[in-house]
């Protein structure tokens, strides 16, 4: 498989880092479509992730960009990975400039927050997300 012409470094953005956005950081290392990843999410693992998240024990109590990072890194040690923890909303617009954005978000305001930001920038932006009855998953480009 041939890698994609990306720009900006080979710079992914990753915001949510959920049930899909942990996966999605661990393939895009796998897969070598980027080497340099911003992770993003607000939140914190919590006892009831462990079954369908990227996770070990140790990762609850932990923000969600710091241990996706530190797992990311082990994946791939030559990858930049660098975490944030930060809602889209309170993210400087900067930040979201890369080769494209990722959005594994469960909350429509910030879905939009970060569409709008992407629109912007001019930044190609993938969303990604599963309804909470897991049988459907949708991805909009």
């Amino acid at each position: 498989m041939s890698r994609p012409n990306l720009t900006l470094a080979d710079l992914i953005v990753i915001v949510g880092l959920g049930n899909i956005g942990g996966y999605v950081a661990e393939l895009t290392l796998r897969a070598r479509l980027a080497r340099r990843l911003l992770l993003v999410d607000r939140d914190t693992y919590g006892p009831g992730n462990l079954a369908g998240q990227a996770i070990a024990a140790g990762d609850i109590g932990v923000p969600k960009a710091l241990a996706q990072a530190r797992r990311q890194r082990r994946i791939d040690p030559t990858a930049e990975v660098e975490g944030v923890v930060a809602s889209v909303e309170a993210l400087p617009l900067g930040r979201l400039r890369g080769a494209a954005v990722l959005g594994c978000l469960d909350s429509r305001r910030a879905r939009q927050v970060l569409f709008d930001a992407c629109w912007r920038l001019g930044v190609p932006y993938i969303d990604a997300g599963v309804l909470a009855d897991g049988l459907l998953a949708r991805i909009s480009v």
